[in-house]
């Protein structure tokens, strides 16, 4: 039997997946494409309808805090909405390979996933992948972090019996493009110490700041 939070965390992450944000480097806005305020609100509403207060600030931010024990440092976790502008995302059906094999993956007539080519997937072997269909970008970068955050979120709300931090989340436009901390807010995010959850290896946190 599947782990129920894992299915809730992949169907969340297939949601989003199929909303296309690509932003643009060419673009003069902020964000850089109207589309990506789609997933801003759908996120914003999705946190409301968990009883989590949420807005989508003037810039395409989404801010929303859970409140908690503030005896404990309030703990911001960061995602961006943005997929890179270099092959077209959303508007597709992600594909779930259950109890991988660890070989290559034919994605369509034209692509391969090749353990060859990405030695990472030899590390794989045995679990559940999600892929593109080789015509749309996946936008695991970084629709997963955002579908991880939602998952934590709504975990806490539907077991209250447990004492945790004050939680504070930001998802962000247009990091592709190297803009995503241009307009995030210490302020409106309100946390003691936060943390991006972003592409990389399994177990692997990174050290740095952008401000």
């Amino acid at each position: 039997k599947r782990d129920d939070n894992m299915e809730k965390i992949e169907n969340k992450f297939i949601r989003y997946a199929k909303i296309d944000t690509e932003s643009s480097e060419t673009s003069q806005t902020y964000p850089s494409t109207e589309k990506q305020l789609r997933l801003a609100n759908l996120l914003k509403e999705e946190l409301n309808s968990l009883g989590v207060p949420a807005y989508v600030d003037e810039y395409g931010l989404v801010y929303g805090h859970l409140e908690g024990d503030f005896t404990k440092p309030k703990i911001g976790l960061i995602a961006h909405m943005d997929t890179a502008p270099t092959i077209e995302g959303g508007n597709f059906e992600p594909r779930i390979i259950n109890n991988f094999d660890g070989g290559d993956i034919i994605l369509n007539n034209t692509y391969t996933l090749s353990s060859a080519q990405f030695p990472s997937l030899k590390e794989l072997k045995g679990k559940n992948l999600i892929v593109t269909d080789g015509d749309h970008l996946l936008g695991g970068d970084d629709k997963a972090g955002i579908a991880i955050i939602m998952s934590i979120i709504e975990y806490y709300q539907t077991h209250q019996e447990i004492n945790h931090a004050p939680i504070r989340v930001c998802f962000t436009p247009d990091e592709e493009i190297g803009a995503g901390a241009d307009h995030f807010s210490l302020e409106k995010m309100d946390a003691d110490i936060a943390y991006t959850l972003d592409g990389g290896e399994s177990n692997e946190i990174n050290i740095e700041n952008f401000n």
